[in-house]
């Protein structure tokens, strides 16, 4: 009856809420990490200017260019779900809109065809988000981990005072 409906429809709306939050989730996950890149990057180069060594300083080198290739891979894999994503997050949303005012057979049947579209795409698109959403966690601790610590003060700078004397 129509109160079944009215309650898969509100099953509906809380799993599209949790579907919106967790992307939301993804999404600051992905600016934190472009924030760590940016700070991970500038300080490396900066410690990079305080090795003498050619050898160790073309070493160090490798490796910060070896982190900016997995930060670019993984923007690469954020994009590609990202654009699969939003086209069914938009026919989650709008078959939404659409029952809230047209909450009956009739207005289900006309939505069938996209609801048919949304459960086709849920299963890969949870998993390829589940997937992204580790390898941003991973690389962000991985990053905060081995971020190279600050660059030493200049010359002249302050320094904190001896608490001893």
């Amino acid at each position: 009856g129509t109160g079944d409906m009215r309650k898969e429809y509100e099953a509906y709306v809380k799993s599209v809420s949790t579907i919106e939050s967790r992307a939301k989730r993804i999404s600051s996950l992905r600016q934190d990490l472009n924030a760590r890149q940016a700070e991970f990057t500038k300080s490396w180069e900066e410690r990079l200017k305080a090795i003498e060594s050619e050898e160790l300083r073309q070493r160090a080198e490798e490796r910060r260019t070896k982190v900016i290739a997995t930060f670019g891979e993984l923007t690469t894999k954020g994009e590609a779900v990202s654009e699969v994503y939003q086209p069914w997050l938009r026919n989650c949303l709008d078959v939404k809109s659409m029952l809230e005012f047209d909450l009956n057979p009739s207005g289900v049947d006309a939505v069938k065809d996209v609801i048919e579209k949304i459960h086709s795409g849920a299963g890969d698109l949870k998993t390829n988000l589940a997937e992204l959403n580790g390898e941003f966690k991973r690389i962000a601790d991985a990053i905060a981990a081995a971020a190279p610590p600050p660059p030493p003060p200049s010359e002249g700078g302050s320094t904190p005072q001896d608490t001893d004397s």
